[in-house]
């Protein structure tokens, strides 16, 4: 095997556990959205801490499905706690929704 497949393979196999990496934490994200729970905050952490090994896809992905979020919250007057959660995850939320934001 000569160097440049090496790097070809490694490039693949990071590539796929990019993507994977994303498919969780766009799971992670849609599961905790409307919780009141722990959930919101460790989620939020786990997105900052893992964003940038995940594919652009993937970070395009979390970054519609929470703006999606939000407008629907402000469709239902703020008062849907479904949709968001507590006031303190739709804190939560909102601090990673502009720090998402941030990072493009």
């Amino acid at each position: 095997m000569t160097c440049t497949t090496h790097h070809n393979a490694c490039d693949c196999r990071q590539r796929a556990i990019d993507a994977n990496l994303g498919r969780l934490l766009l799971s992670d994200l849609r599961y905790s959205m409307g919780r009141c729970s722990t959930a919101p905050h460790s989620c939020s952490e786990g997105i900052r801490q893992l964003w940038h090994m995940c594919d652009d896809a993937h970070r395009r992905f979390m970054l519609r499905d929470l703006r999606e979020q939000f407008e629907m919250w402000e469709r239902t007057d703020r008062k849907c706690p479904g949709v968001l959660g507590d006031d303190c995850d739709v804190q939560t939320w909102s601090e990673l929704l502009a720090w998402m934001e941030a990072q493009r």
